[in-house]
């Protein structure tokens, strides 16, 4: 089994990275993430109410996910997810797990006023680019073997939330005028 030193980057503890369960592949770092964000969805959908727009939006955001993976991960071979062996298991729990539930929190989490949607944008830009400087690179959850986060990731992240913004106000607009 492999484990990751306990001098990597810095990390306090050791633990057992990989658990290796008949032929499918536990990486604990990863589970823990998705086990983690999937609960602030729970809790973010219970305050904020998931509704129609909601449902639509995740749907969009893990195809546009797909889409992205297929293209800089396998086809351009730019990064992949902890093992190139199991990649293709990992990229799609990310896709239909992580990135939407990314997306999700970002929308429910959007000021209304218009003058301050660029802000909360920075915000998410920066806080998603530490988290995949202190989380994902250094628990080896992504492996980028030809990405760099700056620019490439803050590039994605702005066309990601603007899209998502613009797409979640066109669909607000005609749920809205065909309710009402």
């Amino acid at each position: 089994m492999y484990k990751i030193p306990s001098s990597y980057c810095g990390l306090p503890f050791k633990f057992q990275a990989k658990l290796i369960l008949g032929d499918y592949m536990l990486y604990i770092p990863f589970w823990i993430l998705l086990i983690v964000l999937l609960v602030i969805v729970f809790v973010v959908a219970y305050i904020r109410k998931f509704d129609f727009i909601d449902v639509q939006l995740v749907i969009m955001v893990s195809l546009a996910a797909f889409v992205f993976d297929m293209t800089f991960a396998k086809w351009l071979r730019l990064y992949y997810y902890i093992d190139i062996n199991y990649t293709a298991f990992y990229s799609l729990l990310a896709c239909l797990f992580i990135y939407p539930s990314l997306g999700f929190i970002f929308y429910k989490f959007l000021p209304s006023q218009k003058e301050y949607i660029a802000g909360c944008v920075v915000v998410w830009l920066v806080a998603l680019a530490v988290f995949e400087v202190y989380i994902v690179m250094p628990y080896r959850i992504v492996i980028y073997t030809g990405w760099i986060i700056l620019p490439w990731s803050l590039l994605v992240y702005v066309l990601s939330f603007s899209w998502e913004y613009v797409c979640g106000k066109i669909l607000s607009k005609h749920t809205k005028a065909k309710n009402g």
